[in-house]
């Protein structure tokens, strides 16, 4: 299991159309000076990368 994000982590919460791929839940916290989708139910770390044709949020 990964580490959670310190709190000064920069974090954008959102409704995803992604899940996360242990538990399913859709509530992941966009860490994006790390590039990483953190869980909210459990925990995990998952890395986030643009599919082809997406764009950045910013």
């Amino acid at each position: 299991m990964s580490k959670a994000p310190t709190p000064n982590q920069r974090a954008v919460w959102r409704q995803n159309t992604k899940q996360c791929w242990d538990c399913g839940n859709p509530h992941l916290v966009l860490i994006r000076t790390q590039q990483i989708k953190y869980c909210t139910h459990c925990h995990t770390t998952i890395p986030w990368h643009l599919e082809p044709g997406q764009k950045s949020p910013v």
